[in-house]
């Protein structure tokens, strides 16, 4: 059952942020990093906007940016937003770390974003940064190989589960597979309104919070890399469905009940994260979140294994769902090592190709040459990208190493507080120590207890005077 009102404390305690002063003067400047990131996103144009939640409450200023930056901002209107972030920056470094676990859990996770912020700007203006580099500076995740040992487990996986179905792991099997399954196109949104209703009452028996606010569903036919996407704000949700021909293969039933688990956890966290901002329990420039954020890893991941997390969830998952959600998993996984493969070791599009097809039979060569072109040519898509595969592997080894009690307070926890890759690796490690590792630890220790993650402050300072020589030697063209 969904947990009651009285009960909430559970997910927010009101007591859980504190109220020293570093905390009050955190609230404070939220208000000022707002008005930045948003009109950093409105620079950018309807069309490239870089924030998909805004979780606060709109005021003339916002409206204002809107209305007069939109996409024809020039390079001073570029640079003066750049500052403003900057400058969010060193106030919020000034402010010095709040005294409640809370609060300094949300106080690292806002200086991770606007080291994102500031780096993807600098990209966007034309700063040249090395892939790795601006994947740690912006994902806050360092680009590692995952292993041909794991890739073929999960391999196996997905093998087994086709094989369930009667199905061989074949190209051409895979290929009249999905052709049986096909949806019309005018049954999507209804498949998608049923199978969101009974997918969202699992998520509240799981985590004991109940979602109550509006989503638009709309069908929309773009030329890119997403089936479906989740965005939206104070007042509404809105799921759009990709109907463009490049993705008519995808069309299955399958598929889009694995993509409304993957899109709804979306809705659901941001429900969770609107409850906290309103209850005063998150720091509000939280709730503005952008796909080059590092809470990208942690979201993405969680939204195609959620299935390994909930009871619940699992109990409704039918096979042709499961198929698709472990078959996007591997790809994924082979996605971030041809991330890692194209973009810091040369390899070719036509080794990528063949790579791809060694575990992935039916993925058509057209796409993955467009995620190659995607990942080493698009600014946001050469670091967002890498949350998918990285994300899914990282989850996947989280609920390994949780039993059934620590998988539903990690849930918890994500519902109720923003994390980057390393803060999510330092939460599940901290409940596996419980009680001396009684209490919610499972059976495997995460990566072997063998994990890397970029210190971004230590980063951030050896980048920094490329970053002011950039500004500068710009702002001297003007």
């Amino acid at each position: 059952m969904a947990m009651p009102d009285r009960q909430l404390g559970r997910l927010f305690d009101r007591s859980s942020l504190g109220r020293d002063n570093s905390t009050r003067r955190i609230f404070e400047l939220s208000d000022t990093l707002t008005i930045s990131l948003r009109a950093a996103s409105n620079v950018s144009g309807p069309k490239e906007g870089i924030l998909d939640f805004d979780l606060l409450p709109e005021d003339e200023t916002d409206q204002a940016y809107a209305s007069i930056l939109h996409s024809r901002a020039d390079r001073v209107e570029r640079e003066v937003i750049l500052s403003r972030i900057l400058e969010g920056r060193k106030s919020l470094e000034e402010v010095g770390t709040p005294f409640s676990r809370n609060a300094k859990t949300q106080y690292a996770f806002l200086k991770s974003k606007l080291i994102a912020h500031d780096t993807f700007q600098q990209a966007r203006m034309g700063a040249v940064f090395d892939n790795h580099d601006f994947v740690e500076l912006t994902m806050g995740l360092t680009p590692e190989m995952i292993s041909s040992a794991d890739l073929d487990a999960q391999r196996e996986i997905v093998r087994i589960l086709y094989s369930d179905k009667g199905i061989s792991y074949t190209r051409q099997e895979i290929e009249r597979y999905r052709d049986e399954t096909k949806v019309d196109e005018d049954q999507v949104g209804d498949l998608i309104r049923v199978e969101s209703k009974q997918y969202l009452q699992d998520l509240a028996d799981t985590v004991g919070l109940k979602f109550d606010h509006p989503v638009k569903i709309s069908v929309v036919k773009v030329d890119d890399y997403w089936i479906q996407w989740a965005s939206g704000n104070v007042n509404s949700f809105e799921l759009k469905y990709n109907a463009h021909k490049n993705h008519d293969y995808k069309r299955t039933q399958g598929k889009i009940k694995a993509m409304v688990r993957h899109e709804f956890w979306h809705f659901y966290q941001m429900f969770g994260w609107l409850q906290g901002i309103r209850k005063g329990e998150l720091f509000p420039a939280i709730g503005l979140t952008s796909v080059h954020d590092p809470g990208q890893v942690t979201s993405e991941g969680m939204a195609n294994s959620i299935h390994h997390f909930s009871e619940a969830v699992r109990g409704h998952l039918d096979l042709e769902t499961e198929i698709e959600i472990e078959q996007e998993g591997l790809r994924q996984m082979v996605y971030n090592n041809i991330h890692i493969l194209v973009n810091e070791n040369g390899a070719t599009d036509e080794q990528m190709v063949e790579y791809m097809h060694q575990y992935c039979p039916a993925e058509p060569e057209d796409e993955i040459r467009r995620q190659i072109a995607s990942r080493t040519k698009d600014v946001t898509k050469s670091t967002y990208l890498m949350a998918y595969g990285a994300g899914f592997f990282h989850q996947r080894q989280y609920a390994q190493a949780l039993n059934s009690e620590g998988r539903k307070k990690y849930l918890r926890h994500l519902v109720s507080s923003p994390t980057n890759p390393k803060q999510q690796w330092d939460f599940v490690m901290s409940l596996r120590s419980e009680q001396g590792g009684k209490k919610f630890a499972g059976p495997l220790e995460p990566f072997n207890g063998n994990i890397s993650f970029p210190d971004l402050d230590e980063k951030i300072n050896r980048t920094g005077p490329r970053h002011r020589t950039y500004l500068e030697s710009t702002t001297a063209q003007q």
